[in-house]
């Protein structure tokens, strides 16, 4: 077996993917550091959902209690969602709050 080859049972970390996801979205990592972002490779659902509420915008509890049973793909929608709120016009948080009755 290579290197570049997976063993079949090998399972990617939840913080991986979740990276990942969040990287797909096009939401900017800036408030994560260099040594942040190789912790949250390794992480599992519970670490990485407390490292991204230190680093990234103001998550409320709902949004938090969703993002303990949501896939990584979801959470970085809900998180870019979220993101996209903070940083737009006053009335715009109502997306967020269809975005999290629709999951």
């Amino acid at each position: 077996m290579t290197d570049e080859t997976l063993e079949p049972d090998a399972e990617v970390p939840f913080g991986a993917e979740l990276l990942e996801a969040l990287r797909a979205t096009g939401l900017p990592l800036i408030g994560m550091s260099y040594a942040e972002i190789q912790q949250m490779k390794v992480l599992d659902r519970e670490g990485a959902i407390r490292m991204l509420r230190r680093t990234t915008v103001s998550l409320p509890y709902a949004t938090i209690q969703i993002m303990k049973t949501k896939s990584p793909q979801e959470i970085a929608q809900l998180v870019h969602a979220q993101h996209a709120a903070v940083n737009s016009t006053p009335g715009s948080a109502m997306p967020i709050l269809v975005l999290m009755t629709m999951m």
